[in-house]
Protein backbone atom coordinates (compact mmCIF):
# COMPACT_ATOMS: atom_id res chain seq x y z
CA UNK A 1 0.00 0.00 0.00
CA UNK A 2 3.28 2.37 0.11
CA UNK A 3 3.27 4.10 -2.88
CA UNK A 4 -0.67 4.66 -3.55
CA UNK A 5 -0.83 5.61 0.24
CA UNK A 6 1.53 8.30 -0.37
CA UNK A 7 -0.06 9.65 -3.63
CA UNK A 8 -3.21 9.75 -2.29
CA UNK A 9 -1.85 11.50 1.25
CA UNK A 10 0.31 14.00 -0.54
CA UNK A 11 -3.12 14.25 -3.39
CA UNK A 12 -5.57 15.00 -0.28
CA UNK A 13 -2.79 17.74 1.57
CA UNK A 14 -2.57 19.79 -1.72
CA UNK A 15 -6.18 19.42 -2.19
CA UNK A 16 -6.14 21.11 1.90
CA UNK A 17 -7.79 18.09 3.29
CA UNK A 18 -7.20 16.98 7.06
CA UNK A 19 -5.34 13.77 7.24
CA UNK A 20 -6.24 11.43 9.93
CA UNK A 21 -3.43 10.78 11.75
CA UNK A 22 -2.39 8.34 14.83
CA UNK A 23 -0.92 8.34 17.81
CA UNK A 24 2.67 8.42 15.90
CA UNK A 25 1.43 10.94 13.60
CA UNK A 26 1.57 7.95 10.42
CA UNK A 27 -1.41 8.73 8.17
CA UNK A 28 -4.40 7.09 7.95
CA UNK A 29 -6.46 5.87 4.90
CA UNK A 30 -8.89 4.06 3.57
CA UNK A 31 -8.11 -0.19 3.49
CA UNK A 32 -5.78 -0.15 6.22
CA UNK A 33 -5.98 -2.06 9.60
CA UNK A 34 -5.42 -0.03 12.79
CA UNK A 35 -5.41 -0.84 16.78
CA UNK A 36 -6.91 0.96 19.03
CA UNK A 37 -7.98 0.92 22.97
CA UNK A 38 -11.57 2.20 24.38
CA UNK A 39 -12.60 2.16 27.98
CA UNK A 40 -15.26 0.05 28.81
CA UNK A 41 -16.49 0.22 32.56
CA UNK A 42 -12.90 0.29 34.68
CA UNK A 43 -11.29 -1.87 31.95
CA UNK A 44 -9.75 -1.49 28.53
CA UNK A 45 -10.91 -3.55 25.79
CA UNK A 46 -8.50 -3.56 22.74
CA UNK A 47 -10.00 -3.47 19.20
CA UNK A 48 -8.72 -3.70 15.79
CA UNK A 49 -10.48 -1.48 12.68
CA UNK A 50 -10.57 -1.82 8.90
CA UNK A 51 -11.26 1.38 7.69
CA UNK A 52 -13.69 1.62 5.34
CA UNK A 53 -14.01 5.24 4.76
CA UNK A 54 -12.65 8.64 6.10
CA UNK A 55 -15.46 11.28 6.46
CA UNK A 56 -14.98 14.78 6.30
CA UNK A 57 -17.21 17.28 6.86
CA UNK A 58 -18.02 20.76 8.19
CA UNK A 59 -19.33 21.37 11.38
CA UNK A 60 -21.32 23.91 12.18
CA UNK A 61 -18.84 26.51 12.93
CA UNK A 62 -16.97 25.83 9.46
CA UNK A 63 -14.27 23.19 11.62
CA UNK A 64 -13.54 20.15 9.64
CA UNK A 65 -14.70 17.37 11.09
CA UNK A 66 -12.74 13.39 10.52
CA UNK A 67 -14.46 10.17 11.68
CA UNK A 68 -13.88 6.60 10.60
CA UNK A 69 -16.28 4.15 9.52
CA UNK A 70 -14.53 1.31 10.64
CA UNK A 71 -15.53 -2.40 10.66
CA UNK A 72 -14.13 -3.48 13.95
CA UNK A 73 -13.65 -6.42 16.01
CA UNK A 74 -13.28 -6.77 20.15
CA UNK A 75 -11.12 -8.69 22.59
CA UNK A 76 -11.67 -8.40 26.10
CA UNK A 77 -14.17 -9.69 28.73
CA UNK A 78 -17.31 -9.84 26.47
CA UNK A 79 -16.05 -11.76 23.75
CA UNK A 80 -15.61 -15.23 23.80
CA UNK A 81 -12.79 -16.69 25.69
CA UNK A 82 -11.02 -13.29 25.07
CA UNK A 83 -10.41 -14.48 21.40
CA UNK A 84 -11.36 -11.46 18.26
CA UNK A 85 -14.50 -11.10 17.08
CA UNK A 86 -15.75 -9.51 14.36
CA UNK A 87 -18.71 -7.27 14.96
CA UNK A 88 -21.88 -7.41 12.27
CA UNK A 89 -22.50 -3.97 11.50
CA UNK A 90 -19.48 -1.36 11.15
CA UNK A 91 -19.45 1.73 13.30
CA UNK A 92 -17.33 5.21 13.67
CA UNK A 93 -14.47 6.07 15.40
CA UNK A 94 -13.94 10.04 16.01
CA UNK A 95 -10.81 10.05 18.09
CA UNK A 96 -7.68 8.19 16.83
CA UNK A 97 -5.20 9.42 19.10
CA UNK A 98 -4.62 6.77 21.01
CA UNK A 99 -4.87 4.94 17.63
CA UNK A 100 -2.05 2.71 15.95
CA UNK A 101 -1.96 1.82 12.11
CA UNK A 102 -0.79 -1.94 11.99
CA UNK A 103 1.40 -1.70 9.38
CA UNK A 104 2.28 -5.41 9.50
CA UNK A 105 -1.10 -6.98 10.94
CA UNK A 106 -0.49 -10.78 12.34
CA UNK A 107 -2.16 -13.24 10.60
CA UNK A 108 -4.99 -13.97 12.56
CA UNK A 109 -6.12 -10.04 12.60
CA UNK A 110 -5.58 -9.76 8.48
CA UNK A 111 -7.85 -12.85 8.79
CA UNK A 112 -10.56 -11.32 10.44
CA UNK A 113 -10.58 -9.17 7.64
CA UNK A 114 -10.06 -10.96 4.28
CA UNK A 115 -13.26 -10.60 3.42
CA UNK A 116 -14.39 -6.95 4.91
CA UNK A 117 -14.76 -4.16 1.94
Amino acid sequence: MGDKKDKQVFTETLQGLKIARDVFGTPIVEGEIILYAVMSGHSIDWRVGKILEVVRKKDQWSRETLKLKVRRAEKGWRSKNFEWTLQEKHSYLTNVNNAFVLTDPKPEIAELFKDVE
